[in-house]
């Protein structure tokens, strides 16, 4: 296997930076390719060889340049789209309370107008009622003073009636004294 990998007589940190796809390569070349060339034998303990190869990759990938750079890569990448996502959402948000200042905007800007109707029919009902209101007073004032008329000239008649039988008396009295007068007189 190490010489299928071309690793043998290299230097341990070449040998221990083969990256995962060649890796690979080499396990299905191995397994698929020569397959008929070796014997279950071969195959378990090449399995074996490859397991333990893997495990010795997976814990010298860190040293591997060509990994390093490109684990950096997909963590920049991954964490460049969960800022972009959050960015995202952070936009979502922001126009669906925009929406939503503007859905409440618009129905305080059609309440207005239904507020102002309202008022104005209290205001127009309050003025109907202070224009009746005036009216009863007008008529109120109209019938006391038909009343004090009606009560004015019974009193205005009795005065009359009295300076009248007044007149008549004083003249009654004169002519009585007057009587006497001549009375005495003769």
């Amino acid at each position: 296997l190490s010489i299928e990998a071309g690793d043998e007589g290299d230097e341990p940190q070449i040998a221990n930076c083969v990256d995962a796809e060649l890796f690979w390569e080499v396990v299905l070349e191995f397994f698929i390719d020569r397959a008929s060339e070796i014997g279950q034998k071969a195959l378990r303990e090449g399995g074996d060889v490859l397991m333990d190869r893997f495990v010795e990759m997976y814990r010298n990938m860190a040293l591997c340049p060509s990994w390093r750079g490109r684990y950096q890569q997909q963590l920049q990448l991954r964490h460049a789209m969960m800022i972009q996502q959050q960015q995202q959402q952070q936009i979502q948000m922001q126009q669906q309370q925009e929406h939503q200042q503007q859905q409440l905007h618009i129905q305080q800007q059609q309440q207005i107008p239904m507020q102002q109707q309202q008022q104005h029919r209290i205001q127009m009902q309050q003025q109907q009622k202070q224009m009746m209101i005036q009216k009863q007073q007008q008529r109120q004032q109209y019938i006391q003073m038909q009343q004090q008329q009606m009560m004015m000239i019974p009193k205005q008649e009795q005065m009359m009636n009295i300076q009248h039988q007044q007149q008549q008396q004083q003249q009654h009295l004169d002519g009585d004294a007057i009587l006497q007068v001549k009375q005495e007189l003769i």
